[in-house]
């Protein structure tokens, strides 16, 4: 799959037809990386290509390779339109904290999918199999790791139904579509790990309210169903924090679609006071009052 791409450019001018009793010589293509980090996928990919478009979206639909095909959408329109098709076809995700020693392909890699990390060498890793995509990010995450996470997330919002991911992953996906740079979260993140007391909130005077409207024209998340969070006792503070950021919960969520809305504790078996206090600072946010039987949590004792 990795070597069909050679001959989608470019020649205006038909094939020379082959003299009779001779053979056509068979096709032979580079590799498509090559072509991405030469930054000549261009002069490889275009409008003109001799393949016509059925065939170029099948073709797309065996590159599990996230970051190849943000490439190959900045092509064309045509590619552009391909590739968001391709992307439709994902439907669940799940977004992860891992610790830095499982933060390479090689430890990743078990035989169920393929694992590619940002080519900027980032410890970012996608997964797509299938209709799912998995996103790790290392858990002592830097300033370009947070903002290469919000783009891949980003990649991949629209056709979402089923999302699971950690408590700090949902935090940082209402910081960044409230007002704050997201440097200036990312200091307040290192000021907190540094002076070890995660109960510190943001406290920004007049901070505009984002979505402060009955009905949003549009929903980061609009098609998702089920949306499932991760946390920890000491984490659940992140989801606590959600509120500080003026970020209504219908901007991010279609109220209407979600069927589930689940918060999972893992490492505790019952409600205690400190974490009964955030999860419900959470639900103010979500305002999972109106949500009935949809919300639930659930503890999970010794998975921390």
């Amino acid at each position: 799959m990795s070597r069909l791409f050679h001959r989608l450019s470019f020649r205006r001018k038909p094939r020379p037809k082959p003299s009779e009793g001779t053979k056509s010589a068979p096709v032979s293509c580079p590799d498509l990386t090559y072509c991405v980090r030469s930054n000549e996928i261009t002069g490889y990919l275009n409008d003109n290509s001799i393949l016509p478009r059925p065939i170029l979206k099948r073709c797309l639909e065996f590159i599990d390779n996230m970051f190849l095909l943000v490439h190959v959408k900045s092509v064309s329109h045509m590619f552009e339109e391909l590739v968001d098709e391709r992307v439709r076809q994902v439907v669940s995700m799940d977004v992860r904290r891992i610790d830095s020693e499982y933060c390479s392909c090689e430890t990743l890699n078990d035989g169920n999918g393929t694992w590619y990390q940002h080519p900027g060498d980032l410890r970012l890793f996608v997964r797509i199999i299938g209709d799912h995509v998995d996103i790790l990010v290392e858990e002592q995450w830097t300033s370009k790791e947070v903002t290469a996470l919000c783009g891949v997330m980003k990649f991949f919002r629209t056709s979402l139904t089923r999302i699971s991911l950690d408590a700090a992953v949902i935090e940082l996906v209402i910081a960044n579509l409230s007002l704050i740079d997201l440097d200036r979260w990312y200091a307040f993140q290192c000021f907190i790990q540094a002076i070890e007391d995660p109960r510190v909130h943001l406290n920004f005077q007049n901070l505009p309210i984002i979505g402060d409207r009955d009905a949003p024209t549009q929903h980061y998340w609009p098609s998702v169903e089920q949306l499932v969070i991760r946390t920890t006792e000491r984490d659940s503070v992140h989801l606590a924090r959600l509120l500080d950021y003026g970020v209504r919960s219908h901007t991010v969520l279609n109220r209407t679609k979600l069927e589930e809305l689940r918060v999972e504790v893992e490492g505790i078996e019952k409600m205690n006071r400190g974490l009964n206090r955030n999860l419900y600072h959470f639900r103010c946010w979500a305002g999972s009052a109106g949500f009935d039987d949809r919300f639930s949590h659930h503890f999970a004792i010794g998975t921390a």
